[in-house]
C-alpha cells in the first residue's frame, strides 16, 4: 500500500531526512533513554540492542536508513521468538511477519490488537482468544479483573458418538495352529538353530537349504496382506426407488449444438418440466470459449437466478475442435463450469453422461471421453460445493421409468454420483478390496511423458524413481515450492 500521509514535506527513510538532521538532533538532544526490562530489537542494526543507546543520533539514523524490517524478524525468529503481536490500531505488518515466517520454515504466531472501527474492548478480547486458541498462554484474569466471571461448558462436540470411518467389513481372523504361528516366526527370523532344536535335526536339514528363500517369502506375503488391507475399490450400489419429488422454480438445461442423438435432450426437457420445474433450454456450440458460453446463458437467464442446471454437454460426441487430446464433453463441461461462477450463478450444476460408468459385468463402461468428465466432476465436488449438484450417468434406451428416476435424482441431495439404469438408480460407493481386486491382469508399463504432481516430496521421489525404473521415458515433477524443492 503506497498512499501520501496528511501533512508530509518529505519522504521518510530517504536523502530527503538530512535536512532535517540539525533540527532532529537538536529537538531530541533532551531526551534522556534508559535500559529497558523487554528485549527491544532494532530495525536499524537488526539485533537486540541496549535501549540505552536510543539518543538522538540513533533516531535520526532510524528516519534516514533503510527499515530492516525482514532482517530483524528473522534475527529474532533465530533468536527463538514464536509469538508476534502487533499493538496498534489497525494490524498491517502481521501478514508480513507471517509471510517471513514461513519463508524461514520456522513455527510462528501472529495476531494483533485492534482492528479498525474495532477498538474496543470486545476487539481486545476477540484478538486474545485468537492468540490462546493459537496456544498462547493467555493470563484471562487480567483484563476481567474486578468482573464477575462465570465459567460456562463450551458446546459439545457436533459429530460426537457419530462415526464418519469406513467399518471393517472383515471377517474375524480364524484361529491359527500355534505350531505353525511359530514355525513361521523362526523362518523370518532365519533361526536354524531354534528350527533345529524344536523340530529336530532331520526336519531342520530339509528346511535349512531353502530358510533365506521361505523368510524372503513369508516376509514378502505378510507385507502385500497388510497392503491388501488398506486398499479400496468404487463399486456402485442399488439405492432404493423412491418416488420421485416434484422440482421447483426455474431450470436451465444446456445442451451442445447440433447434437446427432435425439431421443435424451427432448425428453430430459419434458421430464423437468412434468415434474414441475419452468425450463429454458439453451445450446452451446462444440467451439464455444468462455466469454460467449457466459453470454448465450446470461441471455437465456435474463437476470434471473436458476433452481438447478441439468447439463447434457456430456453427450457431446468426439474431441474438442481446437484441443483434440480432450474429448468435447470434458471441454465443454469445463468451460461450463468457469461461465457459471463468472454469472455467479449458484444453483446446483447437475451434469448427465451416457456410458460413463459400470454398475457391474453387465453393464460395460463405454465411453471413455465422457469418463473423464466423472474425473472433473469429482474434483469440482470438492473445490465448488455450493455450486455443484452431482454426476448422473444415463442408460441407453429412455422410458418413463428411467425419466421419472431421472427427475428424482435431480431433487434428491443425498447423493451426488449416481447412475439410471432400467431396474433402477445405482449409487457410487467405496468398498474393501477383495484380494481378486488386488491383482492386475497385466503389469501396467508406464510410457511416454509422465506428470507426478507432488512430485517433489518424499512420496513423490520414490514414485518418481519406481516410474524411471519401469521404463517412463520423460517425468515431469511439479509441486507448489516449484524451483526451490530440495
Amino acid at each position: 500500500r503506497v498512499r501520501k500521509v496528511r501533512g508530509a514535506t518529505g519522504a521518510g527513510h530517504s536523502a530527503q531526512v538530512e535536512s532535517l538532521r540539525e533540527e532532529m538532533l537538536d529537538l531530541l538532544a533532551p531526551v534522556t533513554p534508559a535500559t529497558a526490562d523487554t528485549p527491544f530489537y532494532s530495525t536499524v542494526t537488526c539485533a537486540a540492542q541496549d535501549t540505552a543507546t536510543l539518543d538522538a543520533g540513533y533516531w535520526y539514523r532510524n528516519a534516514r536508513h533503510t527499515v530492516e524490517f525482514e532482517r530483524t524478524v528473522r534475527a529474532l525468529l533465530a533468536d527463538g521468538h514464536g509469538v508476534f503481536v502487533e499493538c496498534s490500531p489497525h494490524p498491517l505488518l502481521a501478514d508480513a511477519v507471517q509471510q517471513i515466517a514461513e519463508d524461514a520454515e520456522a513455527d510462528a504466531v501472529t495476531g494483533a490488537s485492534l482492528r479498525r472501527d474495532q477498538g474496543g474492548m470486545e476487539r481486545f478480547l476477540r484478538s486474545l482468544s485468537e492468540l490462546h486458541v493459537s496456544g498462547v498462554p493467555v493470563d484471562l484474569a487480567v483484563p476481567f479483573a474486578g468482573h464477575p466471571v462465570r465459567r460456562v461448558d463450551l458446546p459439545t462436540y457436533a459429530f460426537q458418538r457419530r462415526r464418519y470411518w469406513l467399518e471393517s467389513a472383515d471377517p474375524a481372523p480364524a484361529a491359527v495352529d500355534p505350531v505353525e504361528a511359530g514355525f513361521w516366526e523362526l523362518v523370518e527370523n532365519t533361526d536354524l538353530a531354534a528350527l533345529t532344536e524344536r523340530f529336530g535335526a532331520e526336519d531342520a536339514a530339509l528346511v535349512g537349504p531353502a530358510l533365506p528363500v521361505l523368510a524372503t517369502w513369508r516376509r514378502r506375503n505378510r507385507e502385500k496382506s497388510t497392503v491388501d488391507g488398506w486398499r479400496y475399490r468404487v463399486s456402485f450400489r442399488r439405492l432404493p426407488d423412491d418416488p420421485a419429488p416434484g422440482l421447483d422454480g426455474l431450470w436451465l438445461a444446456v445442451l451442445p449444438a447440433g447434437l446427432a442423438d435425439g431421443q435424451w435432450p427432448p425428453c430430459v426437457v419434458g421430464v423437468l418440466g412434468a415434474h414441475g420445474a419452468k425450463v429454458r433450454v439453451v445450446e452451446i456450440p462444440a467451439d464455444s470459449d468462455r466469454a460467449r458460453t457466459a453470454r448465450l446463458l446470461a441471455e437465456e437467464l435474463g437476470g434471473e437466478q436458476p433452481a438447478g442446471v441439468l447439463s447434457l454437454l456430456g453427450l457431446a460426441p468426439g474431441a474438442h475442435p481446437d484441443h483434440p487430446a480432450l474429448s468435447a464433453s470434458l471441454a465443454m463441461t469445463l468451460t461450463l463450469i468457469q461461465a457459471l461462477g463468472d454469472l455467479d450463478v449458484q444453483a446446483p450444476l447437475w451434469c448427465a453422461t451416457r456410458g460413463a460408468v459400470s454398475t457391474g459385468t453387465a453393464d460395460p463402461l463405454l465411453d471413455v471421453g465422457q469418463a473423464q468428465l466423472w474425473g472433473l466432476g469429482i474434483v469440482a465436488a470438492l473445490e465448488l460445493p455450493r455450486r455443484w449438484g452431482g454426476l448422473v450417468d444415463l442408460p441407453d434406451t429412455v422410458d418413463k421409468h428411467t425419466l421419472r428416476r431421472l427427475a428424482a435424482v435431480l431433487a434428491q441431495h443425498d447423493e451426488d454420483q449416481l447412475a439410471v439404469r432400467a431396474d433402477g438408480v445405482y449409487g457410487r460407493r467405496l468398498l474393501r478390496a477383495r484380494p481378486a481386486d488386488t491383482e492386475p491382469t497385466a503389469p501396467w508399463q508406464p510410457r511416454g511423458t509422465v506428470l507426478v504432481t507432488g512430485g517433489t516430496g518424499g512420496v513423490g521421489r520414490h514414485l518418481a524413481r519406481w516410474l524411471a525404473g519401469a521404463g517412463a521415458r520423460h517425468l515431469v515433477l511439479t509441486s507448489r515450492r516449484g524451483p526451490d524443492a530440495p
